[in-house]
Parts: structure tokens; C-alpha cells; sequence
């Protein structure tokens, strides 16, 4: 019964380890399609390449084990799922939100292959052992270099989001712009153009219209 109950529960593990491989391989081709080519391509493609290894790989030792790849998502790996295409990559933001999603998918990627390595020592099965060599250095490198690119977009996309801000801006036709209440505690928006009393809100600029 224990023997059972460890075997469905290494298992459960080993799939989960290859639906996040799966889960990293469709978000590293969901960014593909929105980047453009150059140096950032070609090192998301290698990595892209690596992960799908990975994957058959752990596909692989659960077969060795005599298990089937179920394909079961955990609440990590079905909420990965959720955001994948989310968005269209247009944008700098969007091509962070990418790469921190993407980032954070590797991060789980490198937590399993430690918790692997741990589990084939502490059961001394060399499939297991095997595994998690092979996956190791690519972990370590992929969420090292994620890590550094993403550190580099931060500022980036807050600048392109400040420019994209200031041309809204200057597409405004002066006598439509609108503003917050002067009492400055986020309240109502008056438009100036319609209500000229500075700060005066709607109702009370028609009461004064009829007082005598």
C-alpha cells in the first residue's frame, strides 16, 4: 500500500515536472511570434530548443518507471496556461509581462529539477539521478540570463510607457482636456470646456444658473 502510495506521488511529481517544461516551451513560442529577429531570438530559440528536450526527457523517465505522462495541471501550471497570448506583445510592457511570466515559469522549472535531485538521492534511483544532471545547468542558465534581460527591460518599458503617455497628451485638443476636482483627492472629473467655474462640480453650476 505505501509503496503504491509513494509510487502515484512520484508520479504526480514527474508529470508536474513535464507540463511546466510543456507550459515554458508554448510561452517561449508565444514570445517568439512577437519578437523580431536578432540576438534576443536566437537565445529564446536555444532555450526553447533545451526545454523541449527537457520535457521528452521527463517524459521519458516516467515511462523508464513504468508510468504515463497524464498531463495533469497543477494550480501553477494550469494558471501558466491561463496567461499564455494573454497579450499581443505590442508593446515594451507587454513584452515584459512576457518575460517575467516566462521568468517565473523557469523559476518553477529550476525548483523542480533541485527537488528531483533530492528525490533520486534519497531514493537512489539513477533514472531520476540521470534527470536531474541533465537538466541542471540549463536551469540554472536560463533563469540566470531571464533574470538579467528582464532587469534590463524594467526601465526600458517604463520609458516607452512615459513617451506613449506624453504623445496621448499632445493628440488632445486644448479645449478638451479634463482634470481631476481641485480639491485633489481623486474626486470627480469636470470638463472645463462645459463648466468653467474652476472646480465647480455639474449640479452645483446649474443651481447657480437659476438662483436670482
Amino acid at each position: 500500500m505505501d509503496d503504491q502510495y509513494n509510487k502515484q506521488n512520484l508520479m504526480r511529481f514527474l508529470n508536474e515536472c513535464c507540463e511546466v517544461e510543456r507550459v515554458a516551451v508554448q510561452q517561449y513560442d508565444h514570445i517568439l511570434s512577437c519578437v523580431g529577429d536578432g540576438d534576443l531570438k536566437q537565445q529564446l530559440t536555444s532555450f526553447r530548443d533545451e526545454t523541449q528536450r527537457y520535457a521528452d526527457a521527463l517524459q521519458q523517465v516516467i515511462s523508464d518507471i513504468g508510468g504515463t505522462t497524464i498531463g495533469e495541471r497543477t494550480p501553477f501550471v494550469a494558471g501558466m496556461y491561463n496567461i499564455i497570448g494573454q497579450s499581443d506583445g505590442g508593446g515594451a510592457f507587454d513584452q515584459l509581462e512576457d518575460m517575467e511570466n516566462l521568468l517565473t515559469i523557469e523559476g518553477r522549472h529550476r525548483i523542480n529539477v533541485e527537488c528531483l535531485a533530492v528525490l533520486g538521492e534519497a531514493i537512489d534511483d539513477p533514472r531520476l539521478k540521470g534527470a536531474a544532471e541533465f537538466l541542471h545547468d540549463g536551469a540554472i542558465e536560463h533563469v540566470s540570463w531571464l533574470t538579467a534581460e528582464v532587469d534590463e527591460m524594467v526601465p526600458l518599458a517604463i520609458l516607452s510607457e512615459v513617451d506613449r503617455t506624453q504623445e496621448r497628451r499632445e493628440r488632445q485638443a486644448p479645449g478638451t482636456q479634463r482634470r481631476e476636482d481641485i480639491r485633489g483627492h481623486g474626486g470627480p472629473i469636470v470638463d472645463e470646456t462645459m463648466y468653467p467655474s474652476e472646480g465647480v462640480m455639474p449640479e452645483k453650476y446649474d443651481e447657480q444658473q437659476f438662483e436670482g
